[in-house]
């Protein structure tokens, strides 16, 4: 493995959100203390693993 791919452990990437669902977010990250990016991935990260617990890949 080359030396930049050991250092980079995310990738950006781009999602299109409703305006709707942007606000929503940004407020309960406020709520939480954290950036919205952030509670996000945090959001996506529990629903795979619990896609992956259904499916048996876990």
């Amino acid at each position: 493995m080359d030396e930049s791919r050991r250092i980079l452990k995310s990738r950006p990437t781009s999602l299109r959100l409703g305006s709707d669902l942007e606000r929503r977010l940004r407020t309960l990250a406020e709520l939480k203390g954290t950036s919205y990016q952030t509670l996000l991935k945090e959001f996506v990260l529990e629903r795979i693993y619990e896609e992956e617990k259904r499916h048996g890949i876990l």
